[in-house]
């Protein structure tokens, strides 16, 4: 098997490269004493009187050809370890070019609330040159997307980053050979006697089968092992409000104890499951409240419990936007405990600094998950928002020392997912939001501890949501990554439908807001009947039935298909710009021997053709633009 040729246990050849002393791992490490479990390989730089110790801890998955690697450095000597530089947490190299040398990389952008958010662009890799893929400022989708893909001859190779700081991935092409290097770029430090630091992991798969299986076998990895699930709930996409997206995304300090429950009593008849209070619910509200984790009391005289107790009447979870990591001169965490506040500039705070909370500091992380424990259990919100609109790198950068350059990163990050870790285990019901400004702080250890996450701040617009959910579809499953909706036409919403779906209706008022128009209960009951019919499919296969295509006058299609039952849906776009009248697609992984009754979801209008005709091309008409449908297509056996 590809894959245990990169990375085998048992002869304790793994993935992973750094330099020692000045000395590359390469022509030592395979001399240090080494313990092999069924899961992990100790490498010991001095075994009977302690030093560095290097731990491995690889899975090798069962169902797929895949691994996950997650390496940990410890000091178990009484004096610093010699300097480790350039740590590459995957390092490999493999042969087999696509053709005239090059190798095919399938990268996409990253989170950055722009057009361009998610959009894919390939390159080819050609002999003598480098390919850069990375991040910026911190946050882990912060340029690029932390997935990508690489054709070579002799399969595809799809790998994630686990890690929600900065991170690179260099690609180089040496006499047709690849050389994959990905890791923290910001890696210059000793180790300090009795310090355990964690850096990392990488998921890597290795595929020689049919190419158009390769990204689904890896969705299915994710959705199997990684994505989290609610008790009594499953993994399906969520139906769930954010109050502040039925006012454009804008609807902040505005919001107190009354609209709140009156948008919740007038959320029931729509299958919401979950809503949330987004930023300004606290004492000096957004943003320069952030470090006050109050109810402000003029907005919510009796706390948030009876806002809470309004949701939990319907059937609904209730829960509150935080950015915990952030701290506002001023505020009271900055006034209380200043010295847990990583700073880019010394000196008093200046009026309205933004300051990061070092949760590499165990008291600090103990105290923002005393906060959210109150609300928790005696608020009783079941929802949890986590926020973060701030560049994390300079801040490290300034707090490193010339010698421990990125332990700053590793124990903040290392920092955060105990943190989460400890909420979701200590309350294995609660819904979990991710946001980061947007869509830049989604990699696979986020994807690991959220339900879903919000991709863009660029709302409400259809072209950014059908390119982002083109995209992410390719690696990720759909109940990971949320859109918004606040309009009623099907071109609007059939663009959102692919993922967790977040309402923006003003569902008790007749207000009009951005365009939205009056709120159309019996609009939005039908519309999330649509919605209903094609979530069961957004988890399973996925194939572009076009290739990405982000222009104005774009036309792009793909489908989400359930092999078992033999059904499945198609999305198809045309936007304002497109001068085709007709598109022709090819659906994937239907059955010759079965007839297929293909229903728009929109229309109702049905019809009838097999298999064998719709897999050699099947003509859908595209006038009367922008132009959208949402296909259900249903296998009968003939």
């Amino acid at each position: 098997m590809w894959r245990n040729e990169i990375a085998d246990l048992k002869s304790g050849k793994l993935p992973f490269r750094f330099n020692y002393d000045g000395k590359c791992s390469s022509g030592f490490l395979d001399l240090w004493e080494r313990e092999t479990t069924d899961n992990s390989v100790a490498y010991f730089e001095n075994k009977k009187n302690g030093g560095l110790v290097i731990n491995a801890e690889l899975t090798a998955y069962e169902s797929c050809p895949a691994f996950d690697l997650k390496i940990t450095l410890e000091n178990t000597g009484q004096t610093n370890t010699k300097m480790i530089d350039v740590f590459s947490t995957l390092y490999f190299t493999v042969g087999s070019p696509v053709k005239s040398g090059g190798y095919a990389v399938h990268k996409a952008m990253g989170g950055l609330s722009t057009p361009e958010d998610f959009v894919q662009g390939d390159a080819m890799v050609y002999d003598e040159e480098n390919f850069i893929i990375e991040t910026a400022g911190g946050r882990s989708s912060n340029r690029d997307l932390p997935f990508f893909q690489i054709d070579t001859g002799r399969g595809k190779i799809i790998a994630a980053v686990g890690w929600t700081g900065q991170w690179k991935c260099e690609l180089k092409n040496r006499n047709g050979e690849l050389t994959l290097a990905a890791g923290m770029p910001r890696s210059h430090f000793v180790v300090y006697p009795g310090e355990k630091l964690v850096l990392g992991s990488m998921v890597a798969l290795f595929w020689e089968g049919d190419p158009d299986e390769a990204n689904n076998a890896f969705r299915q990895l994710l959705l199997e092992r990684y994505i989290p699930t609610l008790p009594n709930r499953g993994k399906e996409p969520y139906i769930f409000c954010n109050t502040c997206f039925t006012r454009g995304g804008g609807w902040l300090n505005e919001c107190d104890e009354q609209n709140q429950i009156s948008l919740i009593n007038a959320l029931e008849p729509l299958d919401c499951e979950s809503v949330i209070t987004d930023a300004g619910w606290f004492t000096g509200g957004w943003p320069f409240g952030a470090g006050n984790w109050d109810a402000d009391p003029l907005k919510y005289p009796g706390g948030i419990k009876p806002v809470a107790d309004a949701a939990k009447s319907h059937n609904m979870k209730y829960g509150l936007w935080f950015e915990l990591e952030r701290a506002v001169a001023q505020t009271e965490l900055a006034k209380k405990h200043i010295g847990w506040l990583l700073r880019t500039a010394a000196g008093e705070p200046r009026e309205n600094e933004n300051m990061l909370l070092n949760l590499g500091i165990p008291e600090a992380a103990d105290y923002i998950y005393a906060i959210l424990e109150d609300k928790i259990t005696n608020d009783g919100i079941e929802c949890y928002r986590q926020d973060f609109n701030m560049d994390p790198l300079v801040y490290w950068d300034t707090n490193d020392t010339p010698d421990r350059v990125g332990v700053t990163e590793i124990k903040y990050i290392n920092g955060l997912y105990a943190y989460l870790d400890r909420i979701r285990k200590n309350h294995p019901g609660i819904f979990l939001d991710g946001c980061s400004s947007g869509g830049r702080r989604i990699d696979i250890e986020m994807l690991k501890r959220f339900h879903t996450h919000q991709k863009t701040d660029l709302w409400f617009d259809s072209a950014v949501d059908q390119n982002s959910l083109f995209s992410l579809s390719h690696y990720i499953p759909n109940a990971a990554f949320t859109a918004h909706i606040n309009r009623y036409d099907d071109y609007s919403f059939n663009s959102v439908m692919a993922a967790t779906l977040c309402l923006g209706w003003i569902a008790d008022s007749e207000e009009q807001f951005m365009g939205n128009g009056v709120f159309e209960p019996g609009r939005a009951v039908e519309l999330i009947e649509r919605y209903k019919t094609a979530r069961p499919y957004l988890n399973r296969s996925f194939y572009p039935l076009t290739a990405p295509d982000s222009k104005p006058g774009a036309a792009i299609a793909f489908e989400f298909f359930d092999k078992e039952k033999d059904s499945g849906v198609i999305f198809v776009f045309a936007r304002e710009r497109s001068a085709k009248e007709k598109m022709t697609i090819s659906p994937k992984a239907l059955k010759d021997n079965s007839n297929y009754i293909l229903t728009d979801l929109a229309t109702h209008e049905k019809k009838t053709v097999s298999g064998k005709t719709l897999k050699s091309g099947y003509t859908v008409d595209i006038t009367g633009l922008p132009f959208s449908a949402v296909i259900h297509i249903e296998g009968k056996v003939i």
